[in-house]
């Protein structure tokens, strides 16, 4: 489940829904360091960025990595801005 909905409903689920998410997190625990969203099937990646410029912690998603990788393993080692510090600096 992600966002505690069914997978079959993912596409129901909010844009706003990780940004939102996100920020409840860390307002409940400002100690914490890093934001992982493991799920690949519900829309994150708009909220990455925004979340680690506000609350300057690293934030990971499933989605991110699986891009990451797949680009590293074809041999593209292009830097990409926009999506969190995972694309932009690794």
């Amino acid at each position: 489940m992600g966002c505690g909905k069914l997978i079959k409903d993912f596409g129901r689920i909010p844009v706003t829904a990780a940004l939102d998410m996100g920020r409840a997190l860390m307002r409940a625990h400002p100690q914490a360091d890093a934001i992982f969203f493991p799920s690949p099937h519900w829309p994150v990646i708009e909220a990455i960025e925004m979340l680690e410029q506000e609350f300057d912690v690293t934030v990971m998603a499933a989605s991110q990595a699986c891009v990451w990788d797949a680009l590293r393993l074809v041999g593209v080692n292009d830097r990409i801005a926009g999506y969190g510090r995972l694309l932009r600096e690794f």
